[in-house]
């Protein structure tokens, strides 16, 4: 699946293409997106497949975003580290390898 309302569980298909979802309440932010449902299912759609940098981390794998502060917090409730490390594992013990030779 290449487009975001190709999957039948997101309430997307609902959204950007107009189909029927009996579970979705109406929702007066989406409404306010144009004034008939082409315009806004079009719109829709455009928000969807535009670039947004703040995915950018959330590409490269980094497990969460936010600023230093935040991923600390988030660090001592999960009792983890919250992003991955770069690079090779460091090597038994800490030391790190002797690349001057």
């Amino acid at each position: 699946m290449t487009e975001p309302w190709q999957y039948a569980w997101s309430s997307c298909r609902a959204y950007a293409s107009g189909a029927a979802d009996p579970l979705l309440a109406e929702n007066s932010y989406y409404l306010e997106w144009g004034v008939d449902d082409g315009s806004r299912q079009r719109r829709w759609r455009e928000f969807l497949m535009q670039e947004d940098p703040k995915e950018q981390p959330i590409r490269r794998a980094d497990w969460v975003v936010g600023d230093e502060t935040f991923q600390k917090r988030l660090q001592g409730y999960q009792g983890r580290a919250v992003q991955r490390r770069r690079g090779r594992p460091p090597k038994p013990g800490g030391q790190a390898a002797d690349i001057s030779s």
